[in-house]
C-alpha cells in the first residue's frame, strides 16, 4: 500500500519532493490521489487490449509480429498470413523426415543443418525450437479460438501442412513421451 512506502521513506527521514509534490508538506493525499488515478487507467488500457485480442482472435487473426515457421504476414490482412513458399518447403521436409524416415526431432534438425536448410532468421534449426513449430497449429494454418476450436487464420486457403498430416505429428511427439 502506498501509506506504507511513503511511511517506510519518512521513517528513514527522507522525503519525496516532485515538481508536482512534497510528501513533508502534505503531498501524501496528491500521490494517493495520482497513484489511484494511474492504477485506473492501467486497469483501463488492461481492458482495452485484452477486449482487442479477444476481437484479434475471434477474427481468426495471427497476433505476433513475426511470421512462424513456413509462412510470412500477409501485406493485405491486418493478422493474416501467406505461406512463403521456400520456408514452407523447409518445414514440409521436416515433417517428411521426421514422419516418414522416423528421424528423432535432434536428427531431424540436424539433417535439415547438413542441407543448408536454416529457420526462416538463418539460424540452424535445434530440437527444441522444432518440436514447437510441430506441435503449433498454425503449422496446418489453424488458430486457436477462445472458444477451444480451431479455424483457418485469415489470409490462408490451407496450411503448410494439411490437419491430418499435423495430428500425426503430434501423435508421433505424444508416443515418444511415455517411452
Amino acid at each position: 500500500d502506498l501509506s506504507g512506502w511513503v511511511s517506510l521513506i519518512e521513517g528513514h527521514q527522507l522525503r519525496i519532493i516532485t515538481p508536482q509534490l512534497d510528501t513533508s508538506e502534505g503531498g501524501l493525499v496528491l500521490l494517493t490521489i495520482m497513484a489511484a488515478l494511474a492504477h485506473e487507467e492501467s486497469a483501463t488500457k488492461s481492458s482495452r487490449v485484452t477486449a482487442g485480442k479477444r476481437r484479434q482472435r475471434a477474427a481468426a487473426k495471427f497476433m505476433s509480429s513475426r511470421a512462424p515457421a513456413g509462412y510470412r504476414l500477409s501485406d493485405d490482412i491486418t493478422g493474416g498470413l501467406e505461406i512463403d513458399p521456400e520456408a514452407a518447403e523447409t518445414v514440409q521436409e521436416a515433417v517428411r523426415l521426421y514422419l516418414e524416415e522416423r528421424l528423432s526431432l535432434r536428427g531431424t534438425a540436424e539433417t535439415l543443418n547438413n542441407a543448408g536448410r536454416y529457420t526462416q532468421r538463418g539460424e540452424p534449426w535445434k530440437a527444441s525450437p522444432l518440436r514447437r513449430v510441430f506441435l503449433n497449429p498454425i503449422i496446418a494454418g489453424q488458430v486457436l479460438l477462445d472458444d477451444g476450436t480451431l479455424t483457418l487464420c485469415a489470409g490462408l486457403t490451407e496450411g503448410v501442412i494439411s490437419v491430418e498430416r499435423w495430428s500425426e505429428l503430434r501423435q508421433r511427439i505424444d508416443s515418444r513421451k511415455a517411452v
